[in-house]
């Protein structure tokens, strides 16, 4: 299946479609902004040139190319809020190219394939409502004006989207936080980096790659192509984002903590820990590079973390990493990974014999300390129970840190047990 994301640009007269874009190939021509395919400019054509240049913008250093034409559904006339919508485009018309080159290749990664959309969206794509300008020099998401308005303009579409079984999100500057916006009928999203952006449309996207992942075998190396004799790429986000929309319009679910409140969940879940053990076989997998290569002689460290509720992993440099995996027996159904960005991605797995193995991302933002958390289901969760934990998530304050107990208040709520698993990867001092 072909993935279908749409970027839209949020101003106050609503919401402009970013239809496609060029590569003119050409360092004599200067990029530019055109209307609807025709030969008519926008407004911030020129502000365009300067934030594809490399001299000025990042556009050219993010992606190569030498000019681009891009085609907007209707005219912006001023100021730089279009910039991260722009720069998500070009970075999903990027991501497009790739995906065609490695699909050509191998026709078996042809259901895995992700394009930019070209504003007419049909039901099982994706939307991304976008607002926020961005500083070209340090990458960082600047806060803009008249938010509150923007969100107001796109309302109507986004409803309508909704109605579609669309999943749309409206992403905005984590600098605007502390304003009060109107309600919206979709998820909305805070970013104040580049990469915070990225890493969180990643989630919602199959993963293209040349090669299956290395994983490791029993013998302390990390396997070649040829352990795995069944390989399963398990991709069920798209399903999932469509149901978490419609759900969280029904829903509203607000999460209200008091003592009794929380005394209460707090005996429900230990009651739920005494009535139903968690899995026999769960082992955290963790390989090293060695020589600080990532090859057949990388190391490999195993944690057993079948039977505990609640482990903690030693934390890990980024840079020494190859890759971080959980293997479980086949019976285990779902696991899902949420990030200190507070984003909620289901694992992938690949097969063999009766076991699982799920592989974890790692994160591409690897200038600071990360952490994540693993979260083991008994059961699989539908899609209500995953569209309440996002909009949980959503509500958890920015100033507090995710934690075991906060995410054991929301599963008590829906009389899930899972097991957790955090790990936090560090940035090595200099």
């Amino acid at each position: 299946m072909n993935q279908v994301v749409h970027v839209f640009i949020a101003s106050t007269k609503g919401l402009v479609a970013v239809q496609n874009i060029t590569d003119l190939n050409d360092p004599d021509l200067q990029s530019v902004i055109t209307l609807n395919g025709t030969s008519d400019m926008a407004n911030i054509s020129s502000a365009y040139h300067r934030f594809v240049q490399k001299s000025t913008g990042l556009i050219q250093r993010e992606f190569g190319g030498t000019s681009y034409r891009l085609n907007l559904s209707r005219n912006i006339e001023q100021g730089a809020s279009w910039q991260l919508g722009v720069y998500l485009a070009h970075y999903l018309s990027d991501l497009a190219k790739t995906s065609r080159a490695v699909t050509t290749e191998n026709a078996k990664l042809a259901s895995q394939s992700v394009s930019l959309g070209n504003g007419i969206v049909e039901q099982g794509d994706i939307v991304f409502c976008v607002t926020g300008q961005v500083n070209t020099t340090d990458k960082h998401v600047e806060g803009v004006t008249a938010v509150a308005e923007k969100i107001i303009a796109a309302s109507a579409q986004v409803s309508q989207w909704q109605k579609q079984g669309v999943l749309a999100e409206f992403v905005y500057p984590e600098a605007n936080k502390s304003q009060h916006f109107p309600e919206l009928d979709c998820s909305m999203h805070r970013c104040s980096k580049l990469s915070e952006l990225i890493e969180h449309v990643n989630s919602f996207l199959p993963t293209v790659q040349n090669e299956r992942p290395a994983v490791p075998d029993a013998s302390n190396q990390v396997s070649q192509s040829n352990i795995y004799t069944k390989a399963q790429s398990h991709n069920a986000a798209n399903s999932m984002l469509l149901g978490r929309l419609n759900h969280l319009l029904r829903s509203k679910i607000k999460y209200v903590l008091i003592p009794f409140v929380l005394l209460l969940l707090t005996f429900t879940y230990v009651q739920m820990h005494e009535s139903s053990p968690p899995a026999s076989k769960v082992e955290y997998v963790i390989s090293k590079k060695s020589g600080g290569n990532c090859d057949a002689n990388a190391q490999t460290f195993r944690l057993d973390v079948g039977g505990q509720y609640v482990t903690q992993a030693s934390p890990a440099f980024l840079d020494e990493l190859c890759g971080l995996y959980l293997h479980t027996r086949e019976s285990v159904p779902q696991v899902w990974m949420i990030t200190d960005t507070k984003t909620v991605m289901e694992l992938r797995f690949l097969e063999n014999d009766n076991d699982r193995v799920w592989r974890i991302n790692l994160p591409q933002y690897q200038q600071a300390n990360r952490q994540f958390y693993l979260i083991i289901t008994p059961e699989r969760l539908d899609l209500s129970d995953l569209a309440s934990l996002t909009d949980y998530l959503g509500r958890v304050p920015s100033s507090q840190n995710l934690s075991v107990e906060v995410l054991a208040e929301f599963f008590t709520t829906i009389n899930v047990n899972p097991q957790y698993l955090s790990h936090r990867l560090l940035v090595k001092p200099e």
